[in-house]
């Protein structure tokens, strides 16, 4: 009983610290609207200490990720917005790498620990771990790059799937660049915005520099229905 105890304290820890900060709104002054209402600033301090504000934002970016909370896509704006397109790009990398292994090896430990599932359970976990199998990469990196799938959910999924770390790992690095690719490069052409003294209005979203990315963002949404879609015109055919 003691060693199961054990192994989920790590999940337990995660847990308490995403409801205290849920709590208190710590991360409220990241959220791109903070970012926004005090934009002068955080632009003055990004181009004064550049390497300073990469840490921070990928300190951010590991911090909700490890502990399963909303908030990464936000950050890959915000990164973009304060630093460019590339090096928003490897902020985006560090931080996803680093707080989803910190919640991977958490939920590996925990599930060591958890008594057998229910035989319907393990009906379905044991289809699941076949389609996992049949093509490891693919599949986490289909999870990692769905804009609609918040790290935490896709994490757990690759946890439950018993994800060999190298997979992991290569899918939780590759996996965001296109989602953030597309959010860093609207926040960067705001950041353009602002620093050319324009005010921002409606029809900027005429500009194929907001609205392609915006075409694309969508379309990454729409894919999971796009492949149901196709999977039943298959089954009927």
């Amino acid at each position: 009983m003691t060693t199961r105890l054990l192994r989920l304290l790590p999940l337990v820890l995660l847990a308490a610290a995403a409801a205290a900060l849920l709590a208190t709104g710590a991360l409220h002054w990241l959220a791109p609207t903070a970012v926004l209402t005090q934009a002068s600033d955080f632009l003055g301090l990004a181009s004064s200490r550049p390497w300073l504000t990469g840490a921070l934002l990928a300190s951010a970016i590991a911090a909700v990720s490890a502990l399963g909370l909303p908030g990464a896509a936000g950050l890959f704006a915000v990164s973009g917005f304060l630093l460019g397109v590339v090096p928003a790009l490897a902020v985006a990398m560090a931080g996803t790498v680093l707080g989803t292994s910190v919640l991977f090896a958490a939920l590996r430990l925990a599930l060591s620990a958890s008594r057998s599932l229910d035989p319907r359970a393990s009906r379905v976990a044991a289809q699941s771990q076949q389609r996992f199998q049949r093509s490891p990469l693919l599949f986490a990196l289909f999870l990692r790059a769905l804009p609609v799938l918040p790290n935490g959910i896709a994490t757990a999924v690759l946890a439950l799937l018993r994800c060999r770390w190298p997979v992991f790992i290569a899918a939780s690095a590759v996996g965001p660049l296109g989602n953030a690719g597309l959010l860093a490069w609207l926040g960067s052409q705001l950041a353009f915005e602002l620093r050319s003294g324009r005010p921002l209005h409606a029809e900027m979203l005429a500009d194929p520099r907001w609205w392609l990315p915006l075409l694309a963002l969508a379309l990454l949404v729409l894919v999971p229905a796009l492949l149901r879609s196709r999977r039943g015109a298959i089954a009927e055919r």
